[in-house]
């Protein structure tokens, strides 16, 4: 059997430490953001998200760090942005796009006509004469207002 000297047992020690704390750097590090591995795949990684979540700095904190693409939730649904038939509310929908832009996500719209949230003056107030260009004027002033920052519907 051969013995090891002081030296040559501090040093295999110190080794193995080194190692050792490798290792568990190593299983500890983070992966990288979510949207920077699906980026590598070609891929775009994201989340519905409402107005109200945005009021939440934890979420939009993991949100503006981890996702590349963003979905409104229903803030761009019919019945919250054409609450009445003369008025477009867009406020919280462009809070929504003010946010992607300042951390360089891209939004896919959602819905310009759902059954599920028509807002109530509709069934009051189509017609089959007139039902066609309210959804064509609705489509047509909601897609106008978010030209150019929408990277899908």
């Amino acid at each position: 059997m051969e013995l090891i000297d002081r030296r040559e047992l501090f040093k295999a020690i110190l080794g193995c430490a080194a190692l050792g704390r490798a290792f568990a750097q190593a299983q500890t590090a983070s992966p990288g953001r979510l949207r920077d591995l699906a980026a590598k795949k070609n891929l775009l990684v994201g989340s519905a998200v409402s107005y109200r979540e945005l009021q939440d700095p934890a979420f939009t904190a993991l949100l503006a760090t981890e996702a590349s693409i963003v979905v409104p939730e229903n803030e761009m649904k019919w019945a919250l942005i054409h609450p009445e038939p003369d008025r477009y509310d867009c406020e919280r929908a462009d809070a929504l796009l003010a946010f992607t832009a300042q951390h360089d996500q891209k939004v896919r719209g959602h819905n310009l006509c759902w059954h599920e949230q028509l807002p109530k003056w509709f069934n009051t107030a189509a017609t089959p004469k007139n039902a066609g260009n309210l959804l064509r004027e609705h489509i047509e002033t909601v897609a106008g207002h978010f030209a150019g920052r929408i990277q899908s519907w």
